[in-house]
């Protein structure tokens, strides 16, 4: 009997071990899973303008006050939210999408990427999804988005959570942007492995482990739409408005967070966006890279409920009326 189990023991360890390394892209959807289930999130999909949305929603009971739309950053995904969820389940509904080109949604080729282009889409669906007001917290490219769908439709947006915000035109430029402005090769997209593993060095100043195989197949997916990527980043950054400019007189309640160490834009810039909103509260972090929501999630989570319970406290905001729910069928 002992031989049989030690027979079986064995078994179960090379069995794992194969399932690591040959099957690392059924390791890495195993581990998003777990994580989207530990932040109460439920994985759904919807159609929006003949375009399929993959998105996620849940967390705690939805109110007319609780309802955060969270916007991803260029070449991310929905699941980079993953974490900071975990410690939102509790006081806020959560609506994560990937947006169109990204992660799961649908990857039909769209000529336009410019910031209005995105934010349009955005709009198209929360409306089709029944959200009506809602706060809205963005990463990066999200940042950027979501505070041009802030400026264009201010009563749809409650409040307005900005995570090292892309397009702040006149920033001092970061590591990775002295070498686009000299010409040089842009970083943010990997044409190798090696690449790949520099963007996530830029991306993170404490990176966190991910296994070797695991790697590769992120590596890969990525090496897959480089070419999309590059049409996606010039029209980010040359067919798209400055960020201080969108945002000169917002009155929408604005939360600002950078990492200090930020390698991809400049924590300057937040000193940039308080010049044309000097009544934001900005928050930088030390030690912190371009992902605050990844690096530091329970300090994100702590910093954006104090500012969304400050919304509430007298004097503050009246509740939003609560629309008509639609949701989509799980994936």
């Amino acid at each position: 009997m002992k031989k049989i189990l030690l027979g079986l023991l064995a078994l179960m360890i090379v069995g794992a071990v194969v399932v690591w390394f040959g099957f690392p892209g059924f390791v890495y959807i195993q581990s998003m899973k777990l994580e989207r289930s530990m932040a109460d999130l439920d994985a759904a999909w919807i159609e929006v303008d003949g375009k399929g949305w993959s998105y996620q929603e849940g967390g705690a009971e939805r109110t007319t006050e609780n309802v955060v739309v969270m916007i991803h950053g260029f070449t991310a995904n929905k699941d980079n939210w993953n974490r900071l969820g975990k410690q939102l389940k509790d006081d806020m509904y959560m609506v994560v999408p990937d947006l169109p080109g990204f992660g799961n949604s649908d990857p039909a080729a769209i000529p336009d990427y410019t910031i209005e282009a995105q934010a349009e889409r955005l709009k198209a669906f929360v409306d089709e999804i029944g959200l009506q007001r809602f706060h809205l917290m963005g990463n990066s490219m999200g940042g950027y988005i979501a505070a041009v769908f802030s400026a264009k439709y201010p009563d749809r947006v409650i409040s307005q959570s900005l995570l090292a915000p892309g397009g702040v035109a006149s920033a001092t430029p970061s590591k990775a942007f002295e070498e686009i402005v000299d010409g040089r090769r842009n970083q943010l997209i990997s044409g190798s492995r090696e690449e790949f593993e520099g963007l996530l060095d830029l991306a993170f100043e404490n990176r966190p482990y991910i296994p070797g195989p695991v790697i590769d197949h992120l590596a890969k997916r990525h090496m897959a739409n480089s070419t999309l990527y590059e049409g996606m980043f010039d029209d980010l950054r040359y067919r798209s408005p400055p960020l201080e400019g969108v945002m000169l007189g917002t009155r929408t309640p604005t939360l600002i967070i950078w990492g200090e160490e930020d390698q991809i834009l400049h924590p300057d810039g937040a000193l940039v966006l308080l010049t044309v909103v000097p009544a934001a509260t900005l928050l930088t972090y030390k030690g912190i890279g371009h992902v605050p929501m990844l690096e530091a999630p329970e300090q994100v989570a702590d910093d954006f409920l104090s500012f969304y319970r400050g919304l509430y406290g007298p004097g503050g905001l009246p509740p939003a009326e609560l629309e008509s729910s639609q949701t989509a069928k799980p994936e």
